[in-house]
Protein backbone atom coordinates (compact mmCIF):
# COMPACT_ATOMS: atom_id res chain seq x y z
CA UNK A 1 0.00 0.00 0.00
CA UNK A 2 1.43 3.41 -0.97
CA UNK A 3 2.05 6.49 1.25
CA UNK A 4 0.38 9.49 0.54
CA UNK A 5 1.85 11.26 3.53
CA UNK A 6 2.64 11.39 7.23
CA UNK A 7 2.13 14.19 9.72
CA UNK A 8 3.76 14.02 13.27
CA UNK A 9 1.35 14.46 16.05
CA UNK A 10 3.05 13.77 19.34
CA UNK A 11 6.78 13.30 21.06
CA UNK A 12 8.07 12.56 24.21
CA UNK A 13 11.57 11.76 25.86
CA UNK A 14 12.28 8.80 27.60
CA UNK A 15 15.02 8.23 30.10
CA UNK A 16 16.07 4.68 30.29
CA UNK A 17 19.21 2.24 31.15
CA UNK A 18 20.31 0.52 34.16
CA UNK A 19 23.65 0.14 36.38
CA UNK A 20 24.02 3.53 36.85
CA UNK A 21 24.06 4.51 32.69
CA UNK A 22 21.04 6.79 31.82
CA UNK A 23 19.98 7.31 27.84
CA UNK A 24 17.70 9.91 26.94
CA UNK A 25 15.38 8.56 23.49
CA UNK A 26 12.67 10.53 21.69
CA UNK A 27 9.86 8.90 20.70
CA UNK A 28 7.49 10.01 17.86
CA UNK A 29 3.56 9.35 17.48
CA UNK A 30 3.17 9.39 13.22
CA UNK A 31 -0.22 9.54 11.79
CA UNK A 32 0.23 7.77 7.95
CA UNK A 33 -2.48 8.78 5.43
CA UNK A 34 -2.29 6.33 2.77
CA UNK A 35 -3.46 7.20 -1.12
CA UNK A 36 -6.33 4.58 -0.48
CA UNK A 37 -7.52 6.95 2.29
CA UNK A 38 -7.02 4.65 5.14
CA UNK A 39 -4.56 5.76 7.88
CA UNK A 40 -2.84 4.66 11.02
CA UNK A 41 -1.07 5.24 13.75
CA UNK A 42 3.45 4.57 14.05
CA UNK A 43 5.31 5.21 17.11
CA UNK A 44 8.94 4.49 17.59
CA UNK A 45 12.16 6.11 17.87
CA UNK A 46 14.14 8.40 15.29
CA UNK A 47 15.47 5.31 13.28
CA UNK A 48 12.48 3.04 13.35
CA UNK A 49 10.57 5.95 12.14
CA UNK A 50 12.51 7.71 10.01
CA UNK A 51 11.79 5.91 6.68
CA UNK A 52 8.23 8.41 7.35
CA UNK A 53 10.17 11.34 7.44
CA UNK A 54 10.30 11.99 3.76
CA UNK A 55 6.16 11.81 3.93
CA UNK A 56 6.15 14.39 6.95
CA UNK A 57 4.19 17.69 5.58
CA UNK A 58 4.51 21.03 7.00
CA UNK A 59 1.76 22.80 8.12
CA UNK A 60 2.49 25.53 4.95
CA UNK A 61 1.91 22.03 3.00
CA UNK A 62 -1.84 22.02 4.81
CA UNK A 63 -2.75 25.18 4.47
CA UNK A 64 -1.72 25.05 0.97
CA UNK A 65 -4.05 22.17 0.70
CA UNK A 66 -6.66 24.05 2.01
CA UNK A 67 -6.31 26.79 -0.04
CA UNK A 68 -6.58 24.57 -3.35
CA UNK A 69 -10.17 22.90 -1.41
CA UNK A 70 -11.43 26.20 -1.27
CA UNK A 71 -10.64 27.26 -4.31
CA UNK A 72 -11.80 24.11 -6.32
CA UNK A 73 -15.15 24.64 -4.29
CA UNK A 74 -15.54 27.95 -5.09
CA UNK A 75 -14.94 26.88 -9.08
CA UNK A 76 -17.27 23.57 -8.59
CA UNK A 77 -19.80 26.49 -7.18
CA UNK A 78 -19.41 28.66 -10.22
CA UNK A 79 -19.97 26.05 -12.92
CA UNK A 80 -23.29 25.07 -11.18
CA UNK A 81 -24.21 28.63 -10.88
CA UNK A 82 -23.16 28.91 -14.90
CA UNK A 83 -25.27 25.70 -15.41
CA UNK A 84 -28.28 27.16 -13.55
CA UNK A 85 -28.26 30.43 -15.07
CA UNK A 86 -28.03 29.45 -18.57
CA UNK A 87 -30.47 26.64 -17.65
CA UNK A 88 -32.87 29.71 -16.45
CA UNK A 89 -31.71 32.35 -19.50
CA UNK A 90 -31.99 29.40 -22.20
CA UNK A 91 -35.64 28.65 -20.54
CA UNK A 92 -37.00 31.85 -19.92
CA UNK A 93 -35.01 33.07 -23.65
CA UNK A 94 -35.20 30.64 -25.61
CA UNK A 95 -33.77 30.88 -29.26
CA UNK A 96 -35.73 29.56 -31.37
CA UNK A 97 -34.59 27.49 -34.55
CA UNK A 98 -33.62 30.22 -37.24
CA UNK A 99 -30.99 28.25 -39.81
CA UNK A 100 -31.64 28.77 -43.47
CA UNK A 101 -34.70 30.94 -42.34
CA UNK A 102 -35.52 33.98 -44.34
CA UNK A 103 -33.81 36.93 -43.12
CA UNK A 104 -37.25 38.77 -42.38
CA UNK A 105 -38.95 35.52 -40.73
CA UNK A 106 -35.86 35.39 -38.42
CA UNK A 107 -35.72 39.08 -36.65
CA UNK A 108 -39.91 38.45 -36.25
CA UNK A 109 -39.19 35.42 -34.43
CA UNK A 110 -36.57 36.33 -32.12
CA UNK A 111 -38.40 39.57 -31.78
CA UNK A 112 -41.23 37.46 -30.90
CA UNK A 113 -39.06 35.51 -27.85
CA UNK A 114 -37.73 38.61 -26.45
CA UNK A 115 -34.63 38.94 -28.04
CA UNK A 116 -33.21 41.66 -30.29
CA UNK A 117 -31.26 40.36 -33.71
CA UNK A 118 -27.70 41.77 -33.93
CA UNK A 119 -26.23 41.65 -37.87
CA UNK A 120 -22.97 40.92 -39.21
CA UNK A 121 -23.31 43.06 -42.10
CA UNK A 122 -24.53 46.18 -42.76
CA UNK A 123 -25.99 47.74 -45.88
CA UNK A 124 -28.44 50.52 -46.92
CA UNK A 125 -31.76 50.65 -45.13
CA UNK A 126 -33.50 49.86 -48.23
CA UNK A 127 -32.09 46.40 -49.60
CA UNK A 128 -34.65 44.00 -50.08
CA UNK A 129 -34.43 41.76 -46.61
CA UNK A 130 -33.50 38.74 -49.05
CA UNK A 131 -30.82 37.64 -46.28
CA UNK A 132 -30.67 33.78 -45.36
CA UNK A 133 -29.58 33.29 -41.67
CA UNK A 134 -26.59 31.17 -41.87
CA UNK A 135 -25.54 30.78 -38.71
CA UNK A 136 -27.05 32.34 -35.01
CA UNK A 137 -25.23 32.88 -31.51
CA UNK A 138 -26.19 33.93 -27.86
CA UNK A 139 -24.67 37.36 -27.81
CA UNK A 140 -22.06 37.37 -25.26
CA UNK A 141 -22.58 40.50 -23.61
CA UNK A 142 -25.98 40.57 -23.42
CA UNK A 143 -28.18 37.02 -23.45
CA UNK A 144 -30.84 39.15 -24.79
CA UNK A 145 -29.33 39.66 -27.94
CA UNK A 146 -28.45 36.86 -30.97
CA UNK A 147 -25.46 37.15 -33.35
CA UNK A 148 -26.68 36.64 -37.16
CA UNK A 149 -24.23 35.77 -39.72
CA UNK A 150 -26.70 36.64 -42.94
CA UNK A 151 -26.19 35.75 -46.31
CA UNK A 152 -27.20 37.17 -49.23
CA UNK A 153 -27.84 34.89 -51.96
CA UNK A 154 -26.70 35.95 -55.49
CA UNK A 155 -29.48 35.22 -58.05
CA UNK A 156 -28.44 32.85 -60.62
CA UNK A 157 -28.07 34.87 -63.74
CA UNK A 158 -25.32 32.97 -65.67
CA UNK A 159 -26.27 32.86 -69.79
CA UNK A 160 -28.86 35.71 -69.08
CA UNK A 161 -28.56 39.13 -70.69
CA UNK A 162 -27.12 41.70 -69.22
CA UNK A 163 -30.15 43.96 -68.66
CA UNK A 164 -32.12 41.18 -67.14
CA UNK A 165 -29.14 40.33 -64.96
CA UNK A 166 -28.96 43.44 -63.93
CA UNK A 167 -31.71 44.32 -63.15
CA UNK A 168 -32.23 40.84 -61.16
CA UNK A 169 -29.61 41.83 -58.58
CA UNK A 170 -30.70 45.30 -58.26
CA UNK A 171 -33.46 43.70 -57.08
CA UNK A 172 -32.04 41.41 -54.66
CA UNK A 173 -29.79 44.62 -53.69
CA UNK A 174 -26.73 44.07 -55.20
CA UNK A 175 -24.55 46.40 -57.35
CA UNK A 176 -21.97 44.89 -60.09
CA UNK A 177 -18.67 45.65 -62.01
CA UNK A 178 -18.80 44.30 -65.73
CA UNK A 179 -16.02 43.34 -67.63
CA UNK A 180 -16.39 42.46 -71.37
CA UNK A 181 -14.86 39.50 -72.94
CA UNK A 182 -14.74 39.23 -76.44
CA UNK A 183 -15.78 35.98 -77.90
CA UNK A 184 -16.38 34.23 -81.42
CA UNK A 185 -19.82 32.59 -81.93
CA UNK A 186 -21.63 33.59 -78.70
CA UNK A 187 -24.37 36.35 -78.60
CA UNK A 188 -23.32 39.77 -77.51
CA UNK A 189 -23.84 41.06 -73.80
CA UNK A 190 -24.45 37.73 -72.22
CA UNK A 191 -23.82 37.53 -68.75
CA UNK A 192 -20.62 34.24 -68.93
CA UNK A 193 -20.02 34.42 -64.89
CA UNK A 194 -20.92 35.79 -62.18
CA UNK A 195 -18.26 36.29 -59.03
CA UNK A 196 -18.76 37.45 -55.31
CA UNK A 197 -15.66 38.28 -53.74
CA UNK A 198 -17.16 39.03 -50.39
CA UNK A 199 -20.01 37.48 -48.67
CA UNK A 200 -20.19 40.56 -46.19
CA UNK A 201 -20.46 42.62 -49.12
CA UNK A 202 -23.76 43.32 -52.00
CA UNK A 203 -21.21 43.18 -54.67
CA UNK A 204 -20.20 41.04 -57.73
CA UNK A 205 -18.19 41.32 -60.41
CA UNK A 206 -19.48 39.97 -63.96
CA UNK A 207 -17.72 38.67 -66.73
CA UNK A 208 -20.24 39.81 -70.18
CA UNK A 209 -19.77 38.44 -73.70
CA UNK A 210 -18.64 40.64 -76.59
CA UNK A 211 -19.71 39.22 -79.98
CA UNK A 212 -16.97 39.42 -82.52
CA UNK A 213 -17.41 37.76 -86.04
CA UNK A 214 -15.32 34.51 -87.01
CA UNK A 215 -12.21 35.82 -89.33
CA UNK A 216 -10.04 32.77 -89.41
CA UNK A 217 -9.59 31.41 -92.39
CA UNK A 218 -11.49 34.58 -94.35
CA UNK A 219 -9.08 36.97 -96.72
CA UNK A 220 -8.05 39.76 -95.50
CA UNK A 221 -9.96 42.32 -97.05
CA UNK A 222 -13.38 40.34 -96.37
CA UNK A 223 -12.08 40.08 -92.38
CA UNK A 224 -11.88 43.79 -91.91
CA UNK A 225 -15.02 44.98 -93.65
CA UNK A 226 -17.10 42.29 -91.05
CA UNK A 227 -15.23 43.71 -88.44
CA UNK A 228 -15.82 47.33 -89.09
CA UNK A 229 -19.82 46.45 -89.89
CA UNK A 230 -20.24 44.84 -86.09
CA UNK A 231 -18.08 48.18 -85.00
CA UNK A 232 -14.79 46.99 -84.22
CA UNK A 233 -11.64 48.44 -85.29
CA UNK A 234 -8.58 46.15 -86.55
CA UNK A 235 -4.41 45.95 -86.08
CA UNK A 236 -2.99 44.00 -89.09
CA UNK A 237 -0.03 41.92 -88.38
CA UNK A 238 1.28 39.44 -91.62
CA UNK A 239 3.32 36.44 -90.42
CA UNK A 240 5.09 33.90 -92.83
CA UNK A 241 3.12 31.05 -93.29
CA UNK A 242 2.06 28.29 -95.76
CA UNK A 243 -1.51 29.02 -95.80
CA UNK A 244 -3.10 30.90 -98.60
CA UNK A 245 -1.98 33.97 -99.06
CA UNK A 246 -3.70 37.03 -97.49
CA UNK A 247 -5.82 34.92 -95.53
CA UNK A 248 -6.75 35.08 -91.41
CA UNK A 249 -4.26 33.05 -89.51
CA UNK A 250 -5.64 34.04 -86.27
CA UNK A 251 -7.36 36.83 -84.14
CA UNK A 252 -7.56 38.24 -81.00
CA UNK A 253 -8.63 40.88 -78.66
CA UNK A 254 -6.12 43.92 -77.65
CA UNK A 255 -8.58 46.59 -76.47
CA UNK A 256 -12.58 46.37 -75.99
CA UNK A 257 -13.34 47.07 -79.35
CA UNK A 258 -10.17 46.45 -80.93
CA UNK A 259 -8.97 43.31 -82.74
CA UNK A 260 -5.58 42.41 -83.70
CA UNK A 261 -5.47 39.90 -86.97
CA UNK A 262 -2.77 37.68 -88.13
CA UNK A 263 -2.61 37.15 -91.69
CA UNK A 264 -0.68 35.06 -94.00
CA UNK A 265 2.27 36.25 -96.32
CA UNK A 266 3.38 34.47 -99.27
CA UNK A 267 6.71 33.19 -98.98
CA UNK A 268 8.86 35.80 -101.40
CA UNK A 269 7.58 39.36 -101.88
CA UNK A 270 8.10 41.83 -105.27
CA UNK A 271 7.93 45.33 -104.30
CA UNK A 272 6.80 48.07 -107.00
CA UNK A 273 9.36 50.03 -108.56
CA UNK A 274 10.23 53.20 -107.05
CA UNK A 275 11.99 56.16 -107.99
CA UNK A 276 14.81 56.95 -106.08
CA UNK A 277 16.99 60.03 -105.25
CA UNK A 278 20.50 60.86 -103.73
CA UNK A 279 19.95 62.60 -101.18
CA UNK A 280 23.43 64.73 -100.43
CA UNK A 281 24.74 64.50 -103.95
CA UNK A 282 23.23 67.82 -105.59
CA UNK A 283 25.17 67.87 -109.51
CA UNK A 284 23.31 64.10 -109.68
CA UNK A 285 20.30 65.65 -111.18
CA UNK A 286 20.30 64.53 -114.26
CA UNK A 287 20.43 60.92 -113.19
CA UNK A 288 17.49 58.44 -113.10
CA UNK A 289 16.80 55.33 -110.36
CA UNK A 290 14.45 52.81 -109.89
CA UNK A 291 14.58 50.26 -107.10
CA UNK A 292 12.96 47.04 -106.96
CA UNK A 293 13.09 44.63 -103.72
CA UNK A 294 12.40 40.67 -103.44
CA UNK A 295 12.32 39.56 -99.60
CA UNK A 296 12.59 35.71 -99.88
CA UNK A 297 11.84 34.10 -96.68
CA UNK A 298 12.80 30.40 -97.43
CA UNK A 299 16.25 31.67 -98.35
CA UNK A 300 16.33 34.98 -95.61
CA UNK A 301 17.27 37.17 -97.70
CA UNK A 302 16.82 40.75 -99.04
CA UNK A 303 17.65 41.39 -102.64
CA UNK A 304 17.49 44.84 -103.83
CA UNK A 305 17.78 45.80 -107.75
CA UNK A 306 18.68 48.91 -109.18
CA UNK A 307 18.24 50.35 -112.26
CA UNK A 308 19.71 53.48 -113.59
CA UNK A 309 20.67 55.79 -116.16
CA UNK A 310 23.13 58.39 -115.32
CA UNK A 311 24.10 61.57 -117.46
CA UNK A 312 27.86 61.51 -116.25
CA UNK A 313 30.06 58.66 -115.67
CA UNK A 314 30.68 56.91 -112.01
CA UNK A 315 31.63 54.43 -110.15
CA UNK A 316 29.35 53.16 -107.26
CA UNK A 317 30.04 50.40 -104.58
CA UNK A 318 27.29 49.53 -102.24
CA UNK A 319 28.57 49.09 -98.24
CA UNK A 320 25.69 48.51 -96.75
CA UNK A 321 21.54 48.52 -96.70
CA UNK A 322 19.63 48.46 -93.68
CA UNK A 323 15.92 49.66 -92.58
CA UNK A 324 14.66 51.95 -89.48
CA UNK A 325 15.24 48.23 -87.22
CA UNK A 326 17.89 45.92 -88.73
CA UNK A 327 21.82 46.76 -87.78
CA UNK A 328 23.86 47.99 -90.80
CA UNK A 329 25.21 45.24 -93.04
CA UNK A 330 28.43 45.89 -94.47
CA UNK A 331 27.86 44.05 -98.18
CA UNK A 332 31.67 45.48 -99.44
CA UNK A 333 31.21 44.50 -103.40
CA UNK A 334 33.75 45.50 -106.76
CA UNK A 335 33.07 49.21 -108.10
CA UNK A 336 30.32 49.12 -110.68
CA UNK A 337 30.93 52.02 -113.43
CA UNK A 338 27.57 53.42 -114.78
CA UNK A 339 28.64 54.65 -118.33
CA UNK A 340 25.91 57.60 -119.96
CA UNK A 341 26.50 55.93 -123.20
CA UNK A 342 24.44 52.67 -121.80
CA UNK A 343 20.73 53.20 -121.62
CA UNK A 344 20.37 51.65 -118.70
CA UNK A 345 22.75 49.79 -115.91
CA UNK A 346 21.94 47.38 -113.10
CA UNK A 347 23.20 47.01 -109.76
CA UNK A 348 21.80 43.63 -107.83
CA UNK A 349 22.93 43.31 -104.43
CA UNK A 350 22.02 40.88 -101.25
CA UNK A 351 21.71 41.83 -97.92
CA UNK A 352 21.48 38.10 -95.65
CA UNK A 353 18.19 38.57 -93.03
CA UNK A 354 18.93 37.43 -89.61
CA UNK A 355 15.32 36.62 -88.82
CA UNK A 356 11.92 36.28 -90.09
CA UNK A 357 9.88 39.16 -90.72
CA UNK A 358 6.41 39.95 -88.91
CA UNK A 359 6.19 42.75 -91.02
CA UNK A 360 8.18 44.17 -93.64
CA UNK A 361 10.41 47.25 -94.37
CA UNK A 362 8.74 50.05 -95.63
CA UNK A 363 12.01 52.23 -95.62
CA UNK A 364 15.39 51.34 -96.61
CA UNK A 365 18.44 53.30 -96.73
CA UNK A 366 21.37 52.65 -99.00
CA UNK A 367 24.69 53.58 -98.16
CA UNK A 368 27.43 54.20 -101.04
CA UNK A 369 31.04 54.77 -101.86
CA UNK A 370 31.34 56.70 -105.40
CA UNK A 371 33.36 58.51 -107.54
CA UNK A 372 30.97 60.93 -109.61
CA UNK A 373 32.12 62.62 -112.68
CA UNK A 374 35.29 64.02 -114.40
CA UNK A 375 36.05 65.76 -110.88
CA UNK A 376 36.22 62.34 -109.34
CA UNK A 377 34.65 63.62 -105.86
CA UNK A 378 35.27 60.58 -103.17
CA UNK A 379 32.62 60.04 -100.37
CA UNK A 380 29.89 57.87 -98.94
CA UNK A 381 26.05 59.18 -100.49
CA UNK A 382 22.94 58.04 -99.02
CA UNK A 383 20.03 56.26 -101.17
CA UNK A 384 16.78 56.79 -99.52
CA UNK A 385 13.88 54.59 -100.77
CA UNK A 386 10.21 54.11 -99.69
CA UNK A 387 9.20 50.54 -100.03
CA UNK A 388 5.74 49.74 -101.75
CA UNK A 389 4.97 46.22 -100.85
Amino acid sequence: MAIKYASIINSFVSTEGSNGFMTNYVYYTILVVNTDGSREIQEGKLHQIGYLLKYVRTPMDDLEELRETVKGLRQDINETIDEKMDYVINTLFAIPDITDKNEVEAVNSLYGAGLTPVFDIEYPADTPKYGIVRKYRRNDKDFKKVDLTILHRVPEIDGMPIATAMERLKNAGFTADVSRVVLSGVEDGIVLSCDRPDEKKLHVDLMVSSAVPETKGLPAAEAMRQLQRAGYSFEIVKKISRETPDSVLNWECVAERTIKLTVAMPRKYTARNVDIKWTNLPDSTGDSYKAAVVYDNEREELAVKLTCSVCTKAKHRVIGIYDGELPAEPVGGEWITLDPKSPEETIVFILPVKKTFETLPQMLNLNMQTQYGMLKKNGTVALDFTIEW
